[in-house]
């Protein structure tokens, strides 16, 4: 079931976001941190939002990164496991990649156009964050 509910909206950082809940019933942002906008399609670079280390994340109050079991979650409610299920999802997940370094383990949720997974790597990589609310 795909569903989107817009339920509280916030100005952080001088761009305001919105929270949607997901089909796991769990309230997000409803774009990465630092995008302009939400996600108009799997390759929207406005969307993609900024790349950030593990230290290096300005949190709005209340929100904080999810969890590798709430990724989990969040995966196993998709259509389909790859780019398009993450965009049809209620998150509307772009791909927008990131940058390296290597030092120290972080999970992160990775797809592409044939599936998705979850996946431990440098937590000096710069990925796009999208945070749950606690």
């Amino acid at each position: 079931m795909n569903y989107l509910v817009n339920l509280g909206s916030f100005v952080f950082n001088g761009l305001e976001y919105n929270e949607v809940q997901s089909n796991t019933g769990r309230i997000w942002l409803d774009r990465n941190l630092g995008a302009k906008r939400v996600a108009k399609s799997i390759n929207d670079s406005e969307s993609f939002g900024d790349y950030y280390t593990s230290n290096e994340i300005d949190f709005p109050d209340g929100y904080r990164l999810p969890t590798e079991e709430e990724w989990g979650a969040e995966l196993k409610s998709w259509e389909s496991k790859n780019t398009e299920g993450a965009f049809k999802s209620p998150l509307k997940l772009p791909v927008s990649g990131y940058h390296s370094n290597s030092s120290g383990d972080a999970h992160y949720l990775y797809f592409n156009s044939s599936y998705a997974d979850l996946y431990t790597s440098c937590r000096d990589y710069g990925c796009a964050v999208r945070l749950i609310k606690e």
